[in-house]
């Protein structure tokens, strides 16, 4: 095929346009990372005398307030798997607080102690609220925060304890449960006020006797509730070296997450 020099020249126009785009592309994100000024550090507070340590996340560069996401975290407590997890909102614009529901100085080592710790919480609803709440006053106070604008996430124990904040009605826009337990710790029964999200692996063993009477209670309360299957996944899916990690899923249900509190905050 012979090319007319008039083709030669439209082709040549269109490259141009499209490498112009490209670099323009570039360079916003260039920026964007140059001007990104991530803060991340550990934050003391207490509750009734006993001492928590947080963890926050936000980005300095942005202007004025931002949302704010409270992760609560899996049994083994606050580990790099939240840290990482807070930075990646801070990055997407959120001030991310990892709540501290142990204690400054309870950090599990091993499953037996994981269950141990956990255990506490689930025998007394009333410390598990108390501790919930803690956090989430102390997220308000984080530098950026808009405590108009919250939302909570958390990991199995966490996502345990996040649907216990909707619950007991805390003033959050929504929460997010990644394979959480789903049998209510709470006695009331009234709506919650929070929007819910249940990211859930359906071939969670622990969880899906759970799925059924949980779908009853939020209708029953007239919840506003989402359950997101991801079939094959298990328990623990979306955390990463727990053995049961899958890409996939942890994938998708990041994107979902990211999806819900846009609509959140919109």
């Amino acid at each position: 095929m012979i090319l007319s020099g008039k083709m030669i020249g439209a082709f040549l126009s269109y490259y141009s346009k499209v490498m112009k785009s490209l670099f323009a592309s570039v360079a916003l994100a260039m920026s964007f990372f140059a001007h990104a000024e991530l803060v991340t550090k550990t934050v003391d507070y207490s509750y009734n005398g006993k001492a928590l340590e947080g963890y926050v996340a936000y980005d300095s560069s942005w202007k004025g307030t931002r949302p704010v996401v409270v992760i609560v975290h899996d049994w083994d407590g606050i580990t790099d798997h939240e840290r990482t997890q807070a930075k990646k909102l801070a990055k997407l614009g959120y001030v991310a607080f990892c709540a501290d529901i142990y204690g400054k100085d309870v950090r599990p080592k091993t499953s037996a102690e994981n269950a141990a710790a956990a255990g506490t919480f689930y025998k007394d609803p009333e410390l598990f609220h108390n501790r919930l709440m803690s956090a989430y006053k102390t997220a308000t106070g984080q530098p950026k925060a808009d405590e108009t604008k919250m939302a909570a996430i958390g990991y199995c124990f966490g996502g345990t304890g996040v649907l216990e904040m909707a619950r007991e009605g805390m003033p959050l826009k929504g929460v997010v449960s990644f394979h959480g337990g789903l049998n209510s710790l709470s006695k009331g029964d009234s709506k919650p006020a929070a929007r819910i999200l249940v990211l859930h692996g359906d071939a969670d063993k622990m969880v899906n006797p759970q799925v059924d009477p949980f779908i009853k209670e939020m209708k029953t309360r007239g919840a506003d509730f989402r359950i997101v299957p991801y079939p094959g996944a298990d328990h623990a899916f979306s955390v990463e070296g727990s053995g049961r990690y899958q890409k996939a899923a942890a994938d998708k249900s990041w994107e979902d997450m990211k999806l819900f509190l846009t609509e959140l905050f919109k």
